[in-house]
């Protein structure tokens, strides 16, 4: 997919990462610890190449790169057909939404958890527990 992305013009890291972001609706978003190891070793492999530009690396792919597609289109085409159900979910907006409440969810709990005594612990743990059931017994239905 980043090769994909790169195809069509140089682009920084972030810029990846924001373009995947809008393919999925926000739904995953991929971290810079996840993209530039990526984009680091398709650089080893030849397949991009970078220039620092306003200090940042805005990468390019190379002709092996442009062949490394041309020789993989099957595999181009399995990924982009496999993402079709993530691109177009009927119902993106309501996963927005819960995803937003997941991961917000999340937030508070990595900054807040280590502050809390013993008494509010055990009352978030048994409230996700409980939550939690709750959510595998809808998916189960």
């Amino acid at each position: 997919m980043v090769l994909q992305y790169l195809k069509d013009s140089p682009r920084h890291g972030y810029e990846i990462i924001r373009l995947l972001a809008h393919r999925f609706h926000g739904l995953y978003v991929p971290s810079p610890g996840t993209v530039y190891p990526r984009l680091q070793f398709l650089q080893e492999q030849g397949l991009v190449t970078f220039v620092e530009q306003e200090g940042r690396k805005v990468y390019s792919i190379t002709e092996e790169g442009r062949e490394f597609l041309i020789e993989h289109q099957n595999l181009e085409k399995e990924i982009n057909e496999r993402l079709t159900g993530w691109e177009n979910p009927e119902n993106s907006e309501a996963i927005r939404k819960t995803m937003f409440e997941y991961n917000r969810l999340g937030e508070t709990l990595s900054w807040e958890i280590r502050k809390l005594d013993s008494v509010k612990l055990k009352r978030v743990h048994e409230v996700l527990s409980e939550a939690s059931r709750e959510v595998e017994e809808i998916l189960r239905k």
